[in-house]
């Protein structure tokens, strides 16, 4: 009977994870039956298992395109080639999902197009290749790239991925495993764009996007910013120097929650994963797989195509369903009216809902935890007085802060695709509501377009409170584009183009002001926090158009609007103001105005207050390539921390220096460190209420994996010529051989090559493969650079690789040398393979080309090996004057040396040329024929006035 028992305990585990409550129930009234009775019911229990297994697939409709490993992977991409071609107004919609499994395949993404993994998290679907966007629209750029997603993927480029695109498009829950241009290859205009829950391991290069908003996301760093980059809990965000550059960054986001999702379970059964709400967060929400939320299965849904009757549609809702509106154009002759809390509504493959008889499109309840997300909507040829509302206009509203509503990647237009005209867009009616990437468009071109002709006054109004707007996208409506009614809202992210069309300024008047601003809070309201705005002109009808603010708002303490910039992008006219009477004019010949705060009124009580420092900051060398940091936490709530490291002491924080943001916790593994270098860091405490003094400083030493060598093997003048001991140029592909004919300063090399090496080099990505080596023989290998062409750090970084490992990571020819025509010698050990080669990649690394001057091969020393000079000592500094200070040591007990001597305002600074005082002094005396100006009794305390 125990073995009888334990059987059946197994048959019902896998009943209950293959079928439904009733199952195992079932099984456990039979525990104590005739063993033939639990054959029997584990049989049914099995049968009903593989039932489920092979669950035929919904019927999604023509449109929706499942592919799986099984097929050939010609075959998928030659069908993702023909969704990809559709035109910017086409009628026609896709959805392109894939099965869990991995695919070798390249395509665009075109207009209208969803493409989606079908795992429980990204990893579950793999693209070994690109699935990318871009190509340039018919006015030969990226600005019209509109109407695209990609969600739930992992994408293994073999180079930079590219996403060239606009508005109402999204990338969410990916994992790219390259770097990211948000653009084309070619850095075509653009004007986007969103990015949420999601890895970027390399670096994300907005290059030529006039915007962008990421969100809760983890990036390997970013580069470029031209009018206003958003981040708001993402990990890696850059160091936010506004206006310098056009960051606002925000160490976590108050209140979201992903969009829900399409999946497939283990078992191959259709599910809808529902995330829920976050607050105070930052980061991915997939670490550990679907993430927080709950699954439902694709039998709660009524699963509507094109042709379903909206009345069947509302019966359905009215009875508890949940809604998927699969690919295609819906001509509603009313309302899709949702009544019930916690109803999903899903769009696919940017479904498209048309209201015909002046309706709404969408109409919510004011009820809890509603969720609608990716759908398209267009105005229709009856005036829509709104075409989406949220809440009751005219009843009263309940709070919701535990069990918002959300509406996620939900799209707007009005005129363009299809003649129309609505009064308001968007009305938020209910609390707490979270709208996340939601793009309102008056279209400017396409299909019913002028002035008089696709008429719409507001793109959102929110009367509810606690309204939060994460990436908010509202264009050309001819009135006030935005307009908070609702107490304490926020809006993290707001892009607004101006209406391109008024005829005349008379035209386009608000009660005597110049003009509609595009975002105005009403003067009733208190509390309203704005990050990160912008607000462009174009006013194309050639006449002087005038706007008199761009962003309206009450003079009260607690309404704030943190980093807004106004833009003249062309034509004519004007914006007189950013916020109220803040901010100066841009025209033709001013293009920009940055805003870095705005309030009204000064705070004077419960203001905002930065975080304390971080303290007790230790590091440690964990490897050549790895220091790991810890440090005591900072008591304020959502804090997130900023680590940053130089080659000096005593440095400023600054984007220059930043190695990475976001940090949650209180310890970090910087493995972007070399070998032979001298590192000091700092951490700052970061929260939405401000930044944190600096951490104390900590520094570590990581030795030089290299060493003396006893004998050179090959010494090789990379770019250049014979000279000595040192052979032309060899080995090598790729790269482009230059010279200089300054003279180098080799004082930093103990053994130096001739000056014509380090005068000579070869720069770009390339490959030294040297063979003759005694195989799997040890090696040092020696690599002379002197930077010869950039005058200040960063400009040039580089990787490094011997036999495929890498051992140099965004190495900084002129940040550790100190200074530009200075040479400096990175010493590393190597073993050569099996067939006696060693193979030097350099690849390029955060900037520029990389660049090598001399490698030399040797022998390592085992034996008698020669040993660095004993340190002097004693150094002492004496004022002889106002002018001057003498310098005294006592000298080395190694005999033959002479000394270098250099200077800093900073204790505990690593030599350099950039410090570098002089060099070949034979005696243990100095006295500098130089002027200072004394500050004090140290020598670090001195200033050179020469």
């Amino acid at each position: 009977m125990p073995d009888q028992m334990f059987q059946t305990s197994l048959q019902n585990n896998q009943c209950r994870a293959l079928l439904t409550v009733d199952c195992f129930e079932r099984t456990w009234r039979r525990l104590a039956a005739h063993t033939l009775v639990l054959g029997l019911v584990a049989g049914i229990c099995f049968s009903g298992g593989r039932r489920a297994m092979a669950q035929e697939r919904p019927n999604f409709g023509p449109n929706v395109f499942i592919f799986d490993p099984s097929m050939s992977n010609s075959a998928i991409q030659s069908k993702l080639t023909s969704l990809s071609q559709e035109a910017q107004f086409s009628t026609n919609r896709y959805a392109a999902m894939f099965m869990p499994g991995t695919y070798d395949v390249q395509s665009q993404v075109g207009y209208y197009e969803s493409v989606t993994g079908l795992g429980e998290s990204p990893s579950s679907v793999t693209i070994n290749g690109s699935v990318t966007s871009s190509n340039i629209d018919e006015f030969g750029g990226l600005t019209t790239i509109f109407w695209r997603s990609m969600e739930n993927l992992t994408e293994n480029s073999p180079s930079t991925l590219f996403w060239g695109v606009s508005q109402g498009t999204s990338l969410r829950r990916m994992q790219i495993n390259s770097a990211l241009q948000l653009t084309n290859s070619a850095c075509n205009f653009s004007s986007g764009g969103f990015i949420s829950d999601s890895i970027v391991t390399g670096n994300v290069n907005s290059c030529s996007q006039q915007q962008w908003f990421t969100r809760n996301s983890k990036i390997g760093s970013w580069s470029g910013s031209n009018w206003n980059m958003v981040f708001s809990g993402v990990e890696g965000a850059p160091f936010p120097n506004y206006p310098s550059n056009a960051y606002t960054v925000l160490p976590t986001t108050p209140v979201s929650r992903e969009k829900p999702f399409l999946y497939v379970d283990e078992r191959r059964r259709f599910r809808v994963f529902v995330p829920t709400m976050q607050e105070n967060s930052s980061g991915v929400t997939w670490s550990r797989g679907l993430g927080r939320g709950y699954s439902l299965s694709i039998d709660d849904f009524l699963i509507a195509l094109p042709t379903t009757p909206l009345t069947e549609i509302n019966q359905a809702l009215a009875q508890g369903k949940n809604l998927i509106l699969t690919p295609g154009v819906y001509k509603l002759t009313g309302s899709i009216n949702v009544t019930n809390p916690n109803t999903v509504v899903l769009g696919m493959g940017y479904a498209t809902l048309v209201p015909q008889t002046g309706t709404a499109a969408i109409k919510v309840s004011d009820v809890d935890g509603v969720r609608i997300a990716s759908v398209l909507i267009d105005a229709g040829p009856v005036n829509s007085p709104v075409l989406v509302q949220i809440g009751n206009a005219d009843g009263s509203r309940r709070p919701h802060r535990s069990n918002p509503t959300s509406l996620n990647d939900v799209f707007f237009r009005v005129g363009g695709g299809t003649p129309g005209t609505a009064t308001t867009t968007l009305e938020i009616d209910s609390n707490d509501v979270i709208l996340d990437n939601i793009w309102a468009w008056r279209a400017d071109h396409g299909n019913g377009v002028g002035f008089t002709v696709n008429v719409a006054d507001h793109g959102v109004v929110v009367n509810g409170d606690d309204v939060t707007a994460l990436g908010l996208f509202v264009e050309h409506y001819e009135k006030e584009q935005v307009l908070w009614n609702g107490e304490r809202g926020a809006t993290i992210f707001y892009q607004s183009e101006l209406p391109y069309d008024p005829p005349n300024q008379s035209a386009w008047m608000d009660n005597g002001a110049n003009g509609y601003p595009s975002y105005v809070v009403s003067p009733t309201v208190a509390h309203h926090a704005a990050y990160g705005f912008g607000v462009y002109s174009f006013f194309n009808q050639n006449v002087n158009i005038i706007e008199d603010s761009a962003i309206m708002v009450p003079n009260t303490p607690d309404v704030t609007v943190t980093h807004a910039v106004s833009v003249f992008i062309t034509g004519s006219g004007s914006i007189t103001h950013t916020v109220d009477d803040a901010g100066g004019s841009v025209m033709n010949g001013n293009q920009t105005n940055f805003l870095p705060f705005y309030q009204g009124v000064p705070c004077t009580f419960d203001c905002p207050i930065a975080p304390n420092s971080p303290r007790n900051l230790k590091a440690f060398v964990a490897s050549p390539n790895q220091v790991n940091l810890f440090w005591s936490p900072s008591f304020r709530p959502g804090v997130r921390y900023s680590v940053f490291r130089s080659l000096a002491s005593g440095f400023v924080p600054s984007s220059s220096n930043l190695v990475y943001s976001g940090i949650i916790g209180t310890s970090f593994e910087d493995n972007q460190v070399n070998p032979g270098a001298n590192y000091f860091y700092v951490v700052e405490a970061v929260s939405d209420m401000g930044i944190s003094d600096v951490s104390n400083e900590a520094s570590v030493s990581i030795p030089s994996t290299g060493g003396v060598v006893s004998q050179s093997v090959l010494q090789i003048s990379a770019g250049g010529g014979a000279s000595g001991s040192w052979v032309a140029d060899e080995d090598f592909t790729g790269g482009t051989a230059t010279s200089t004919g300054d003279t180098i300063n080799t004082s930093l090399v103990p053994n130096p090559a001739p000056q014509s090496v380090y005068q000579a080099n070869r720069f770009g990505p390339m490959t030294y493969t040297i063979p003759g080596l005694i195989p799997n023989g040890k090696y040092i290998v020696n690599l002379h650079f002197a930077e010869t062409f950039w005058t200040a750090p960063g400009q040039r970084q580089f990787n490094v690789l011997i036999n495929g490992k890498e051992v140099l990571r965004n190495f900084d020819i002129f940040a550790y040398a100190g200074a530009k025509d200075v040479a400096f010698v990175e010493s590393l050990a190597a073993i050569a393979d099996k067939s006696g080669i060693i193979t030097i990649q350099f690849t390029v690394g955060a900037a520029d080309n990389p660049q090598i001057n001399g490698i030399e091969i040797g022998l390592p020393c085992k034996r008698n090996c020669p040993v660095a000079p004993t340190a002097p000592k004693g150094l002492s500094a004496a004022e002889t004057s106002m002018n001057q200070i003498n310098l005294s040591w006592t000298a080395s007990a190694t005999s033959g040396v002479v000394y270098n001597v250099f200077r800093s305002q900073e204790a505990g600074f690593a030599a350099t040329a950039a410090n570098e005082l002089a060099s070949g002094i034979a005696g243990t005396r100095y006295s500098p024929m130089r002027l200072y100006w004394l500050f004090g009794h140290q020598c670090e305390s001195c200033h050179d006035l020469q």
